[in-house]
């Protein structure tokens, strides 16, 4: 897991670096303010691709993306950084 000041600047340099280029960020970890950068997202399950598309088709149409979104936004809440 990376700081919140580590994340903003990491996401400042992709944000700058991938204007205009294809882009590949691999993470086990959703970060929604990584989501503002990605047009599609891949879901991969036991090396295979299980789902694809836009953040909001998937939280509609993938359970496996759906609990990782979830478990990301727990993970990411004021309320448990303060616990």
């Amino acid at each position: 897991a990376i700081d919140a000041e580590s994340e903003d600047l990491i996401h400042g340099a992709l944000k700058e670096f991938s204007h205009g280029r294809t882009v590949f960020i691999i993470t086990h970890a959703l970060s929604r303010s990584f989501l503002d950068l990605v047009d599609r997202v891949v879901v991969m399950e036991q090396g295979q691709i299980s789902a694809s598309g836009t953040h909001e088709d998937l939280l509609k149409s993938s359970e496996t993306y759906r609990r990782l979104s979830t478990a990301g936004a727990q993970a990411a809440s004021p309320d448990r950084e303060a616990a």
